[in-house]
């Protein structure tokens, strides 16, 4: 994307690549993408509530959002070839497990 930047007006544009920041020079360069804003899981715990139930919901919306697995996946490298190995063994098995349940529904 070409675009003006550096100067003193500057625009920020979200898409799902992240955040592009956009400012007013003379010369078009190419614009670098910014990390993406952090999402985060919010429970309002209201009057009276037991902070027990308030914790049930929070751990509930925090698997619902998939932080958890996204930290597990990101705890160690994984190179792309590997993760294509995984991905297809993993849709191997599933193709495996459809199979055997179509014998048993016939």
């Amino acid at each position: 994307m070409e675009a003006f930047v550096g100067g003193p007006v500057c625009v920020g544009v979200t898409s799902t690549f992240g955040t592009e920041v956009v400012c007013a020079r003379s010369a078009p360069v190419k614009v670098a993408a910014v990390a993406p804003a952090v999402s985060m899981v919010t429970v309002q715990v209201n009057d009276g509530e037991p902070v027990e139930s308030a914790l049930r919901r929070f751990k509930r919306a925090v698997l619902q959002s998939g932080h958890l697995q996204e930290v597990r996946n990101r705890r160690y490298y994984e190179a792309p070839s590997v993760t294509k190995q995984r991905l297809n063994a993993s849709h191997k098995r599933r193709r495996e497990i459809n199979k055997l349940l179509r014998g048993i529904e016939e």
